[in-house]
């Protein structure tokens, strides 16, 4: 796709990595561009996460990563890009909205189709800085993934739900962020996003979003977790007044988020976990949660 075509397609979205920019700013924080695939398909039982990082810094190199779960296997492929792009020797992300993986372990050609709109949380001021006059450029948009994927042999077809995000600016995971809890859950005619995010240097964060067609309103929220600290169930107050009740039932897969190399001293821990759910009217959804904690032991 053109990159005309692409923003035309996914507005921001697709905004090409920003090849000019100045590898730290004046507080030495690196500038870097991130991409984002996620989606899910419990019918096929492939599940899918991919991060996509690029640095002109030389000290914090770029870095991509697909994640995927078919059936009862799992791998990843992490892998460095070239410069000033995503691809690396396995993986071809096209921002129009194609993504494929050529790896002996894992091979993915999957396409993207926006769904609902995107939604724009650097309006919102919803990403902590270490300026917190300038949020980074943040957008995400719920999407339709359709493919086809071989992971050690098992190969399936896929019509999945899910998200891809955007993001761009001078970031530091271990300086901006002390906690986030994400959740999104895909409701068939609906999209929900719920965030809660505390910056280190900003106060806690707690929005709410239900996506639908042509239309984006806030919602109120609430959640609780089991005694392992992951999400158990959440209850939110929709646009009309009622209450929507999720209880996750299974965690079919799940997968650590690499946020750098090898380091030492604070380090952001980071976790994805798909989760199927069901509603207080015993209807069967599913979505992704996240989880980011800041690890300060040295």
């Amino acid at each position: 796709m053109s990159a005309i075509a692409a923003m035309q397609t996914w507005g921001p979205l697709a905004t090409p990595i920003h090849s000019r920019q100045p590898a730290r700013d004046a507080n030495g924080t690196t500038w870097r561009d991130y991409a984002l695939f996620t989606w899910w398909d419990p019918a096929n039982e492939v599940y899918v996460m991919t991060h996509h990082m690029s640095s002109p810094d030389p000290g914090t190199p770029g870095r991509t990563r697909v994640s995927a779960t078919v059936g009862d296997r799992s791998y990843e492929v992490i892998e460095v890009p070239a410069d000033n792009s995503y691809d690396s020797e396995s993986i071809s992300l096209d921002l129009g909205g194609r993504l494929t993986v050529d790896h002996p372990q894992l091979t993915l050609d999957v396409s993207f189709t926006p769904t609902y709109q995107a939604v724009d949380f650097h309006a919102a001021k919803g990403m902590p800085t270490l300026t917190p006059d300038t949020p980074l450029h943040h957008y995400e948009h719920p999407l339709r993934a359709s493919g086809s994927v071989t992971l050690k042999g098992d190969s399936r077809a896929f019509d999945a739900a899910g998200l891809r995000d955007r993001t761009w600016g001078f970031r530091s995971e271990t300086a901006q962020w002390a906690e986030y809890q994400y959740l999104m859950v895909d409701l068939d005619d609906s999209f929900l996003i719920l965030l809660k995010m505390k910056g280190v240097v900003d106060p806690q964060r707690d929005i709410g979003f239900l996506l639908a067609e042509g239309n984006q309103e806030d919602v109120d929220f609430s959640w609780a977790f089991n005694g392992a600290g992951l999400f158990n169930d959440v209850n939110v107050v929709l646009p009309s007044g009622d209450e929507l009740t999720l209880e996750v039932t299974a965690r079919p897969a799940g997968f650590w988020v690499p946020m750098g190399w090898r380091q030492t001293g604070t380090v952001l821990s980071a976790f994805d976990d798909f989760v199927l759910l069901r509603t207080g009217t015993g209807r069967d959804v599913a979505g992704l949660a996240t989880y980011g904690v800041l690890r300060t032991l040295t």
